[in-house]
């Protein structure tokens, strides 16, 4: 690879020997941030992988700065993800059908007052904070929260209800939390 070119997200670098003794040694007195990118590299994560862990760190520069200094060096391209099964494709096109006939037999958004909207909206952020751990969708939480009557609640409720079932106590608990939701969305 030329000095100019940065990597392709899906290569895999691996440590060089040379790589592997600045682990051990710190020989090079490399900045805290390349070192960091060094550790990373285990012939087996992708450069996106490693950018993401790295935090905000210009990762791709950062790879070629430590492959110009010998420290690591290409080994494969990661392949692309597999096209999802037909049954997993089965499996989402149930979850949006099962969506769709839950809240076929809700009353129409518009009817829905401006209590009944908040009384749901914070139904579903309360549920969503009780059930999992703290902070874990908070992107979730977020579009619920902005949403401004029941139709743009209603477009969150798959989300929700698939949130609330990835834990233990939502799963046991789901019938019971969608009557309580429906009484208000």
């Amino acid at each position: 690879m030329s000095d100019t070119t940065a990597p392709a997200l899906d290569a895999i670098y691996a440590k060089t020997p040379l790589g592997q003794q600045e682990i051990q040694q710190r020989s090079l007195k490399l900045p805290l941030l390349t070192r960091r990118v060094l550790l990373l590299v285990d012939g087996r994560r992708p450069v996106r992988e490693l950018a993401t862990l790295a935090g905000n760190a210009d990762a791709s520069t950062l790879l070629m700065e430590l492959e110009a200094l010998g420290c690591i060096e290409l080994t494969a391209v990661a392949s692309p993800a597999p096209a999802p099964a037909p049954a997993a494709l089965d499996a989402a096109a149930e979850v949006v059908a099962g969506t769709a006939t839950a809240l076929a037999g809700l009353p129409p958004p518009a009817s829905r007052s401006a209590e009944q909207v908040d009384m749901a909206r914070n139904f579903m952020i309360n549920t969503i904070n009780r059930m999992l751990e703290q902070n874990s969708r908070l992107t979730l939480v977020e579009k619920i929260f902005h949403s401004v009557d029941a139709a743009e609640l209603r477009e969150h409720y798959a989300a929700w209800e698939e949130a609330i079932g990835s834990s233990w106590m939502g799963r046991k608990r789901l019938d019971e939390l969608k009557r309580k939701l429906f009484e208000v969305l």
